[in-house]
């Protein structure tokens, strides 16, 4: 299981921003590990994978 921090997240998505990142974790869409106290996440390949393929299915029928 691979882990990353919020910047390598973002790249890993594709280039979203931080604003996106921590707005989808808000949002309870995408899964993460709070380390410490604030905006300090660890993000999980998989949880990020199945962020986008579930992202992508649901703009795929919403057009």
């Amino acid at each position: 299981m691979k882990w990353m921090k919020a910047a390598d997240a973002c790249s890993y998505l594709g280039g979203i921003s931080a604003k996106t990142l921590y707005a989808a974790v808000k949002r309870g869409d995408l899964r993460a590990a709070r380390i410490g106290a604030g905006r300090n996440f660890l993000f999980c390949e998989a949880w990020l994978d199945e962020y986008a393929t579930e992202s992508t299915v649901a703009r795929a029928y919403a057009t």
